[in-house]
Parts: C-alpha cells; structure tokens; sequence
C-alpha cells in the first residue's frame, strides 16, 4: 500500500484521464473508507512487528539468574577506570616536562626522530617527544625541527634515506 493510499484512503490517479473516473465521494463514505485503510494498515504493522519480534527471539537467549553475593566477570570496556594504586605492576607514570618557551611560542622537546615520508615539496617526521608515550607521535614538517642533530642521527641509522640529509640540512 502506497503512503498516499494509507493517508488519504484512495489511489491518486496516475494519468489526467483517469481522473473523470475518480468520484468525489460524500464525506462520510470518505470517513468510513479512510478508516477502514487505517485499520488494514495497522494489522499490517502488528503482523510485521509479531514476525520480526519471533525472528529476533530465535537468536535470543535468557538472561542469567543472579543471587545477591555471586561472584561474577564484569567487562570493564565500557567503564572509564582509573586506578591510583601503588601495584607494582602498573607504577605511576612521570608527567611529561613542561614545554619551553621559544620566541613566546611552547616549543617540545623530541627524543628521536623514527620515519620520513614525502609530503609536497619537501618531507615530514615521524617524531617521538620526550617524556609521552607511543600514542602521541606525529608527523611534523622539517622546520619544525629545530636540532639538526636529531636529523643527523637519523639519516646515520637509515642510510636508505641518506640522500635527503645534504637537501635538508643545508
């Protein structure tokens, strides 16, 4: 059944010819008519909500059955933990050093510097700051760099990339 039908209780016509065919009706045949197409409607939509409630049923399964006291697995995925305990297993992380000031701006210090990949007309890093974990390295571009030791080093341990040392050193 089209929406229209289900709203208005009758089939636009689909063709101006058609339309000397279509009867205004009195209101109260209109009334029953619509009525009637809401009922019809309905019982559809009960017949599809009972057939998709068994469906889904099927692959339903009970929930369990707890007493009060009962030692259970609790998945912790969705729960924002924090623990501050002295476990030897999980020790307090050090907070990372405050940035120094630069010419007014913070500056981060970078302990190595770990991949290069061409970005435009030059390159960018892949750098590991000092004092954050693996999670908070970034690509940065090579002004930002401003030791040249780190990129000295670098090239040392990654002859492949050697040529690009004189281009962007100099």
């Amino acid at each position: 059944m089209s929406p229209f039908m289900a709203c208005y209780g009758f089939q636009p016509p689909l063709f101006p010819d058609q339309e000397r065919d279509v009867a205004v009706p009195a209101v109260k045949d209109h009334l029953r008519r619509i009525h009637d197409v809401w009922k019809t409607v309905k019982a559809a939509l009960n017949r599809s909500a009972e057939r998709n409630k068994r469906l889904a049923d099927l692959h339903h399964s009970p929930a369990s059955e707890y007493r009060a006291g009962q030692k259970v697995w609790l998945s912790s995925r969705d729960l924002p933990l924090q623990t501050d305990s002295p476990c030897d297993l999980s020790p307090p992380a050090t907070p990372p050093s405050p940035p120094r000031l630069i010419d007014g701006y913070p500056a981060f210090t970078v302990s190595r510097i770990l991949d290069v990949r061409p970005r435009g007309r030059g390159f960018q890093y892949l750098v590991d700051w000092e004092g954050y974990g693996p999670e908070e390295r970034s690509w940065i571009s090579r002004g930002l760099i401003l030791d040249p030791s780190l990129l000295r080093d670098f090239y040392a341990a990654n002859p492949g990339w050697a040529g690009l040392l004189e281009c962007t050193c100099s």
